[in-house]
C-alpha cells in the first residue's frame, strides 16, 4: 500500500534517528540499483554484435594460435563492438560471406585477394618455412631442391610465395595445396610427403596435434627447417569502413603490428633451443 505524504511523514517523524539513516541508506541503494541496470541494459543494447570467421589456418585445438589472440586483443578496446567469433571456414568461403553481408569481417586477407571492402593495415605475422623430416634422407641446399620432390603447401602458396618458388614446385613429384593443415607433420613422420611448405606457427601446432594423437614425443630436432622468404603479413577485411577505422587506430595506438614472429612463436610455444633455420638461397 503507498502511503500518503502526511503518513510518510508522521512514521519518519516516529522513527529514531538510527532507523532514519538505514531507511535512507535504503533508498540510495535502491536508487543505484535500478541506476546501474539501466546503465548496464543501455551499455548492451549499443554494443553492435562483429561477426567474425577464422580460417581453417587459425583453429587448432589446445593453446589458441596467436591470430586469434590479436584478433581479441584488437576488439577488448573496442567496447561498442561484441565480438563474436565464427565456426572455422575456407578463405573462399570466408569471402563469400563477406560480400553476401553475413559477416562484418574476415582475417588473412592480401592485397591480391578479391575483396569488395575496407582492409586494415597488416597485421597478421607468417614465418614461412620449409619442413623435412630427417629420416626421410631429404637435404636441401636451395630453392631448386625442390624439385622431384613431393611437397604439401598451404592454401595459395604459389600466389603468396611469389614467382620464383611457383617455377620450381611446377617440377615436383607432387605438389598439394591443404586447406587444412592440421596433419601437416603427420604428412611428414609418416611419409605422405618429403617437404612441408608454410607458416612455422602452424606447423608447431600440428606437430603438437600429431604427438598427443600418436602418443608419441618427436621432437623439433627431428626436422629440418629452412628459410624461404621474409615474413609475410596479412591484413583483416570489413564490409564497414566504420568498423575498418576502428580497427586502423587500435592496431596503430597498440602497436600490435610491430611484432617478431619468429620470437613470438618461440615464446608462445615454450620452444627453449633456438631453432635451427637455414636460409635457401
Amino acid at each position: 500500500m503507498k502511503l500518503t505524504a502526511l503518513e510518510n511523514d508522521v512514521l519518519v517523524k516516529s522513527m529514531s534517528k538510527g532507523e532514519v539513516r538505514i531507511l535512507n541508506w535504503i533508498k540510495i541503494l535502491l536508487f543505484l540499483s535500478v541506476f546501474c541496470g539501466f546503465s548496464l541494459q543501455t551499455q548492451g543494447a549499443s554494443q553492435r554484435i562483429i561477426k567474425i570467421p577464422m580460417t581453417h589456418a587459425h583453429t587448432f585445438i589446445g593453446k589458441t594460435p596467436r591470430h586469434r589472440d590479436l584478433v581479441d586483443e584488437i576488439f577488448s578496446y573496442l567496447p561498442q563492438y561484441k565480438l563474436k567469433i565464427l565456426p572455422p571456414m575456407t578463405l573462399s568461403r570466408a569471402l563469400i560471406e563477406l560480400r553476401s553481408n553475413n559477416v562484418h569481417g574476415i582475417v588473412n586477407i592480401t592485397d591480391k585477394d578479391d575483396v569488395q571492402g575496407c582492409l586494415t593495415r597488416p597485421i597478421f605475422h607468417f614465418f614461412n618455412v620449409i619442413v623435412v623430416y630427417k629420416k626421410s634422407g631429404v637435404v636441401l641446399h636451395e630453392l631448386s631442391d625442390l624439385k622431384g620432390k613431393s611437397i604439401v603447401s598451404f592454401a595459395r602458396s604459389k600466389k603468396v610465395m611469389g614467382v620464383r618458388y611457383a617455377r620450381v614446385v611446377v617440377n615436383a613429384k607432387s605438389y598439394t595445396e591443404l586447406a587444412k593443415q592440421i596433419n601437416r607433420a603427420r604428412y611428414l613422420v609418416d611419409a605422405l610427403a618429403q617437404v612441408s611448405v608454410g607458416d612455422l606457427q602452424i606447423f608447431l601446432q600440428s606437430l603438437q596435434l600429431f604427438n598427443e594423437n600418436s602418443r608419441l614425443a618427436i621432437g623439433l630436432d627431428a626436422f629440418y627447417f629452412y628459410r624461404i622468404d621474409n615474413v609475410s603479413i596479412t591484413k583483416m577485411a570489413f564490409n564497414d569502413k566504420k568498423i575498418c577505422q576502428a580497427v586502423n587506430d587500435v592496431i596503430i595506438n597498440y602497436g600490435l603490428d610491430k611484432e617478431n614472429p619468429l620470437v613470438n612463436y618461440q615464446q608462445y610455444y615454450n620452444v627453449k633451443q633456438p631453432l635451427n633455420i637455414k636460409t635457401l638461397p
